[in-house]
């Protein structure tokens, strides 16, 4: 199924919800849809350091492969 026919049938999907159930499934959209935005809005200040940090490691080729940091946790 392409883009196209994914939109058609979502379309006709919610063309026949009652008028209740559409409003719920708009509420859910849109307050369960994280944006990039709030997410890192949400993060503490300490979280935002560690990400920052991490990717400043990864710029500078300090990175370690996932399978073998997976690995060590199994």
């Amino acid at each position: 199924m392409n883009t196209s026919e994914i939109k058609l049938e979502l379309f006709r999907k919610i063309d026949m919800l009652e008028e209740s159930r559409l409003v719920e499934l708009y509420n859910f959209l849109v307050k369960k849809t994280p944006n990039k935005q709030d997410f890192w809005k949400e993060l503490s200040e300490a979280q935002k350091t560690d990400i920052e940090a991490g990717l400043t490691d990864l710029s500078k080729g300090k990175k370690k492969d996932f399978n073998k940091v997976m690995a060590k946790y199994k």
